[in-house]
């Protein structure tokens, strides 16, 4: 027995329910469920309590926006190493005809967009919290704007991209043999 809800835990070779006792009725939703090797398919364990049920709410919108925040700053990392590798070791094959202005552009922009995409949307995220959460964030970008040349330029370079042209002007390249 389960010492929290009185409930009878299965035993670990205990018989799984099938999937059409599931769906008969005698399990409610959310459940607890695991993978069956064999055959390969879910099984569920049992139906959580509703204690249980709150605590997967509460705690998977957390997970899911700090899963999506994260992914967002994995997304700019590798954009800004994509971009790093194709500038500093970039080697030139003869097969190959790369369109440098273009690779560049578009290495860039992504990079860009997605630092741009991840501020608006701690912004967003800032925002929907309280109104002084919202005027402190405004606070922190504006300092980090006037403490940091790195992120106003970032900035700065971004709204032009988006608004005037094309991040690269010219590019010269020099093939050695």
């Amino acid at each position: 027995m389960n010492e929290n809800d009185g409930r009878e835990m299965p035993q670990p070779d205990a018989k799984l329910p099938s999937w059409q006792e599931v769906t008969s009725g005698k399990f409610s939703f959310p459940a607890l469920a695991g993978w069956i090797s064999q055959p390969q398919e879910f099984a569920v364990i049992r139906s959580l309590t509703e204690s249980e049920a709150k605590t997967v709410k509460t705690f998977g919108t957390i997970y899911s926006l700090v899963e999506t925040r994260i992914n967002l700053l994995k997304i700019v990392e590798r954009n800004f190493r994509e971009l790093s590798k194709f500038t500093s070791s970039h080697t030139s094959d003869s097969r190959t005809d790369v369109d440098y202005r273009l690779e560049l552009d578009r290495l860039i922009l992504n990079y860009l967009s997605t630092g741009y995409g991840l501020h608006e949307q701690f912004k967003r995220h800032v925002a929907k919290n309280s109104p002084e959460s919202q005027v402190l964030f405004r606070k922190f970008v504006e300092e980090l704007e006037t403490k940091s040349f790195a992120y106003a330029f970032f900035r700065d370079f971004r709204n032009y991209a988006q608004h005037c042209e094309l991040p690269v002007g010219r590019v010269t390249v020099n093939k050695n043999g």
